[in-house]
């Protein structure tokens, strides 16, 4: 079977890239043709068997929306003229029919969400316009082009079904995926090591950690420097926060509120040798990133997760169980409700040990290969033996 799969990158440091890196990795294994259409491409895909790459020329790097159109005429040109059984999209990014669209965000939600913001200036018309213009070319990908939908989680096949007026039986979900031999427990004592003396920290302090884009709020940093300032008087209670240092809004802010507890990593290429050296992970989102890759690998790291409330999502479907793996906030920005469970966390260990055993368990059931799996059903049930037209 050949398959041809369009996004904008194929890289394993890149969140959405990586999704589409890993399912490159496993389909190749399997022995079908890919045919790969995008911007990026991870070195070590030109290594792997039976894989054709199609890089896309970038004529425009910003604005964004000009970039976009730039991918989707040339995308669209390729496959006019590319013969292919399967043809694989990921979200709004083509004209061109297609059998899957893999949809990782939907921004005809976030154009609503853009709407509840008081503040509207300069910055605020162009993303609204950015989101708009996305909403317009997902709604007519979701509705008219792709035959199958597959969601990411279930919130965002909450928000496609009901906000891009999708029908429920058009929509799947199929879960992202952990390299759980990569992201494992049992790198603990020398991550924590190197952790320990990279930062100059002691043996026992409990070391917290963050992940994300701190260039705006919306990881929901500023809730984390909050509940930091109500624990400043513990000590050994720390906090390591992974993340590109330029254009970070918040460094100024914790010098001057003197946090010294909050320690700036910068970006770490290497994170599988940096999770599982951590007590818990905190990640109070605006975004509710339910299937995030990085809460994925914390928790096959054996880390324990503080998160958002996933909106739209019964509880019995949350990823973070009270209790059990972590523990859900009642909002992005309730820093004191974060406070008090890095403190219950903290002064029993017993919980610790095994919030941390849950956590590990948990990831197991959301390998790569799993995920793999799943798209493999999806192909076959569209070209089982022999090519599938459109």
């Amino acid at each position: 079977m050949k398959i041809t799969i369009i996004t904008h990158n194929f890289i394993y440091n890149d969140g959405q890239g990586k999704v589409n890196f890993e399912l490159v990795r496993y389909l190749s294994s399997k022995g079908y043709q890919l045919l790969l259409i995008g911007n990026g491409f991870d070195e070590s895909i030109k290594d792997m068997p039976n894989v054709k790459i199609y890089k896309i020329p970038i004529l425009f790097k910003k604005p964004n929306i000009l970039k976009q159109i730039n991918f989707t005429l040339f995308s669209d040109i390729l496959l006019f003229f590319l013969k292919s059984d399967i043809i694989d999209v990921n979200g709004g990014i083509t004209f061109h029919k297609h059998h899957i669209n893999h949809i990782h965000f939907c921004h005809s939600y976030w154009v609503k969400e853009l709407t509840k913001i008081k503040l509207k200036n300069i910055k605020w018309l162009y993303h609204y316009f950015y989101h708009s213009i996305n909403s317009f070319w997902e709604k007519i990908c979701f509705r008219y082009l792709g035959k199958k939908l597959v969601a990411v989680s279930e919130k965002v096949k909450y928000e496609v079904k009901n906000y891009c007026n999708i029908p429920d039986e058009k929509i799947t979900v199929v879960h992202n995926g952990v390299d759980v031999e990569k992201f494992t427990p049992e790198r603990r004592k020398e991550a924590r090591e190197m952790i320990i003396k990279k930062f100059s920290l002691k043996k026992d302090d409990f070391i917290i950690f963050f992940a994300g884009d701190m260039r705006t709020n919306r990881k929901g940093f500023g809730t984390v420097i909050n509940a930091m300032e109500l624990l400043k008087d513990y000590e050994d209670i720390k906090l390591i926060a992974i993340g590109n240092i330029k254009d970070n809004i918040f460094i100024k802010d914790v010098i001057e509120k003197g946090l010294k507890n909050i320690f700036f990593a910068g970006f770490v290429k290497d994170n599988f040798n940096w999770y599982p050296g951590f007590d818990l992970y905190i990640s109070p989102s605006y975004q509710c990133d339910h299937f995030s890759l990085t809460i994925l690998e914390a928790l096959s790291s054996g880390i324990p997760v503080i998160t958002s409330p996933f909106y739209f999502v019964k509880p019995d479907e949350y990823l973070i169980k009270d209790g059990i793996n972590g523990f859900n906030l009642k909002s992005p920005d309730d820093y004191k409700g974060l406070k008090d469970y890095i403190l219950m966390i903290y002064k029993d260990r017993r919980l610790l040990r095994n919030l941390s055993i849950n956590a590990r368990n948990t990831a197991l059931k959301f390998t790569w290969d799993k995920m793999g799996e799943e798209f493999e059903k999806l192909f076959k049930a569209f070209s089982p033996y022999k090519n599938h037209l459109l």
